[in-house]
């Protein structure tokens, strides 16, 4: 009995912990409508800054700790929510769902590469609790911290007072209206704008609290921990369905009595080694069991939104010249670039592959899925279990063709049971599934490193079941194919053989996304009621859709853990996973080429940035402070601020490209075309004749392609208009005048489609309409 006791009165003061973490996303969805990913990011950040207020000897330290609470807390923690309201949430208004989850995860990267760079030394640094760890008082024979009884009180004020503020005050209910209806808002005398900054400065005043009073129980700082130990409050916050602050105060309380219930039952996991990591997985398992019982908004008719957002859909014969076009592209970069070069230009290529199953699921049927590497690790699992692990095939020095498809099936098979449960679920939520799917996958399964022995003892198929190891001491080591009579252990062969698996898949994305299926899902993306109401059978749709996709990351990552010496379970981490995601979306999640740029900027072009300046720094020693500083702002810094700026962008890289390279076709663009494309043969030329490095050939053309559309705009302006529409002739009177003083005309149409960002094919329509109109 006293040990139940024990254990009820420290789960009550993990619950507080979560509680009040959990408040602060409660408080930024319910008056933003955005969930912040970032706001473990944000406390593990309040973390260090206290840490450093608090108990460093270089700058800052030895603060007090009610002067450092309140600079952290009441300070800091507003000033940068109001930063981040200004600079970046503010540009996200008629976005999708997708961009809006995007560049929240973008700024948790930023923030955890910010930690990473500036407090990476390995020094420990071992936050106190308040008044110290020995303060303690006894309730029963249960010795309670004067940390967690503060804790405990200030969750329970943090609640009361959060709801006096939304419900009973002006700014709490103008902060609840702007998410609503912000026009009808600022009818009613609101202010959208300053009501938004009022909402992100007390959430990121909360997850400064958050992050100050849940340091001392994580022992020495370190960000990803930290992180994920705020993540846990994401099930409290759902469990409130992210607007109501009693029932989230109760799941927080849930989750904390859960996690040192089982302490007790396990003997803090000692018990049984194979589930030692369930401890860590409580808050994610009951995140996902509240996502699937709580009660789901019905399907929405009436109209589809209308976003920023929009992904053209190439030719079929257009996406096999370019296919070929890439392959050939490949082929001729190979012999220029360096054996340790063609290492992780091969890893960019297999994440390039693995991004392929985001443009299907998210870019063409609108769903949601944070956890691509996941389902690549499993692939990679499942090639090893058969050609290394279990197989009798454990001495070929090949990886097999059975294996590569085994690694296919298994990803869709645990695709489909995952897409099972969640078919209710879209936008946000699935998101949060297949989030808290990841992560389970990750402590329960990726870090079991043990040889697992099943009270069976069976064979099939001359293969024996009666030992299992799932991810080998840690590490997969698979060997490269050897298929064709073509030894693939050569980096240039392996290099050529994944641009024409891409080719080959992304031809067979494009005919997808032509074909009824590929129309099907693009009408499921736009509106789900009106695919119902038709007849659709939206479930066979969604479970077909996940499975293939989750195949194209399992054969990703088959194809990963053949191109690496070894894999470990931080390769398919959900920290690695959402960059790879947030970088697909930039490159373009609706283009096959957006897979191409984000595995390409996600395995390669970074580190290759990086490697540049590390150089330059090297070779101009005068500027390496200059060097230094830029080598870590890319490395650290640089794949998150893409992300951060797609609010500009949504639509991605990708349609700048061909929007661009489309005006490059016109007559009067050829000659600037024809210089670019000769500047670009000049280089490659130097580069083969080593005049200069591979990695700058690649960088400088990457560059002239990026300005080459800039630069020919600049020199002809005309081209920045549709042949027909040049500035003489269009009409510029002023729009309010339009349509009063003379008739509406269809000069007056196109700039109102251009304007509202339309599809041309309104304005040829009536451009036929009017010729084969009576006279």
């Amino acid at each position: 009995m006293e040990d139940l006791i024990a254990y009820t009165i420290l789960g009550l003061a993990l619950g507080a912990l979560y509680a009040v973490a959990a408040a602060g996303l409660v408080v930024t969805y319910t008056t933003s409508g955005i969930f912040n990913f970032a706001h473990g990011a944000i406390a593990m950040l309040a973390a260090y800054l206290y840490w450093q207020l608090r108990w460093d000897d270089g700058w800052g330290g030895q603060w007090p700790a009610p002067i450092a609470f309140v600079a952290v807390v009441f300070v800091a923690g507003p000033l940068f929510g109001a930063l981040v309201e200004r600079v970046i949430m503010r540009g996200l208004r008629d976005t999708s769902e997708t961009t809006k989850i995007v560049i929240p995860i973008a700024l948790l990267l930023a923030l955890i590469g910010v930690a990473n760079w500036v407090w990476g030394s390995p020094q420990a640094r071992i936050p106190a609790p308040f008044f110290g760890a020995t303060s303690k008082v006894d309730i029963g024979d249960v010795p309670i911290q004067y940390h967690q009884l503060i804790v405990f009180g200030i969750a329970i004020v943090l609640a009361i007072v959060l709801r006096i503020l939304l419900f009973n005050t002006k700014l709490g209910v103008t902060m609840r209206a702007v998410v609503d209806n912000r026009e009808l808002t600022q009818l009613n005398g609101g202010r959208p704008d300053r009501a938004s900054m009022a909402s992100w400065m007390i959430g990121s005043s909360i997850a400064a609290l958050a992050g100050v009073l849940l340091s001392p129980i994580q022992g020495a700082l370190s960000p990803l921990p930290l992180t994920l130990l705020v993540v846990n409050a994401y099930a409290a916050a759902v469990f409130g369905r992210l607007k109501n602050l009693p029932l989230t105060f109760g799941g927080a309380v849930l989750i904390g009595l859960a996690i040192n219930y089982w302490n007790w039952v396990s003997e803090a996991g000692s018990k049984w080694g194979w589930l030692r990591g369930f401890r860590s997985s409580i808050p994610i398992v009951v995140l996902f069991i509240v996502l699937l019982l709580l009660p789901q908004e019905r399907l929405r008719g009436a109209v589809v939104s209308r976003t920023r957002e929009r992904f053209k859909v190439p030719s079929l014969t257009q996406a096999v010249v370019w296919g070929v076009v890439f392959v050939a592209i490949v082929a001729a970069l190979t012999p220029l670039i360096s054996n340790p070069d063609r290492i992780t230009f091969a890893q960019a290529l297999t994440f390039a592959i693995i991004a392929l199953s985001i443009v299907l699921l998210t870019g063409y049927a609108g769903e949601l899925n944070l956890a691509p590497l996941t389902f690549a690790g499993i692939g990679a699992m499942a090639l090893f279990q058969w050609d290394v692990g279990l197989s009798r095939l454990a001495t070929q020095e090949s990886a097999s063709v059975v294996g590569f498809i085994l690694a296919a099936l298994v990803s869709a098979l645990v695709g489909t049971l995952i897409a099972l449960p969640a078919l209710r679920l879209r936008g946000l939520y699935l998101g949060l599934a297949t989030f808290s799917f990841a992560v389970f996958v990750n402590f329960m399964v990726f870090q079991q490193n043990q040889t697992l022995d099943p009270p069976w003892d069976f064979s099939f198929l001359g293969f024996r079941f009666d030992k299992i190891n799932l991810f080998s001491n840690g590490n997969l080591n698979v060997p490269r194919p050897d298929w064709f009579g073509v030894d693939f252990k050569d980096n240039g062969n392996w290099i050529l053989f994944l641009s024409i698996v891409f080719a080959v898949l992304g031809i067979g994305l494009v005919a997808l996304r032509r074909s009824s299926y590929g129309r099907r899902l693009s009408a499921m993306k736009d509106s789900p009621a009106a695919c119902a109401t038709l007849g659709m059978n939206l479930t066979r749709l969604k479970l077909s859709v996940f499975a293939l996709a989750c195949a194209i990351a399992g054969f990703g990552g088959a194809l990963l853990a053949a191109d690496r010496p070894s894999v470990t379970e931080e390769n398919f981490s959900i920290f690695q996973s959402l960059p790879l995601f947030m970088l697909t979306v930039v490159g373009g999640v609706g283009f096959v080429t957006g897979g191409l740029i984000g595995g390409l900027m996600f395995g390669a072009a970074f580190l290759v940035i990086g490697d540049v300046f590390d150089k330059l720094a090297t070779d101009y020693s005068a500027l390496d402070w200059l060097f230094n500083f830029l080598h870590d702002w890319f490395t650290f810094v640089g794949p998150a601020l893409a992300g951060i700026g797609l609010g500009k962008n949504p639509s991605g890289i990708s349609n700048d490209f061909f929007e661009g390279y489309g005006m490059l076709r016109r007559k009067e663009a050829l000659p600037i075309t024809a210089v670019g494309l000769g500047a670009i043969v000049a280089l490659y030329v130097a580069a083969a004749t080593d005049a200069i490095g591979s990695w700058s050939f690649v960088l400088v053309t990457i560059g002239i392609l990026l300005l080459l559309p800039a630069i020919a705009v600049s020199l002809r302006p005309s081209l920045a208009f549709e042949p027909g529409h040049t500035p003489d002739e269009v009409d510029t009177t002023a729009d309010e005048l339009i349509g009063i003083d003379r008739p509406f005309t269809l000069a007056d149409r196109h700039r109102l489609d251009a304007e509202l960002q339309l599809s041309e094919l309104g304005y040829r329509a009536d451009v036929e309409e009017q010729q084969h109109a009576p006279a």
